[in-house]
């Protein structure tokens, strides 16, 4: 009865691959570069609310 042999290799690759692109994608989820959707106008909003503000308060210029 012969043995099955089965290169590891390939498999050793993919799974590394794998395990690193899992890694990749939870880390940028954690740090918040990665959106999960929820409130996308948040920012964009506040931004702009922070722009309306400024253009009301501006100095006034004595001569």
């Amino acid at each position: 009865m012969e043995m099955i042999h089965v290169d590891w290799l390939p498999l050793r690759f993919w799974l590394a691959a794998l395990g690193s692109t899992s890694l990749l994608i939870l880390g940028l989820l954690a740090v918040g570069a990665i959106d999960d959707g929820a409130g996308d106008n948040v920012g964009i909003t506040a931004l702009l609310r922070d722009a309306d503000a400024a253009l009301y308060q501006t100095p006034a210029r004595t001569n």
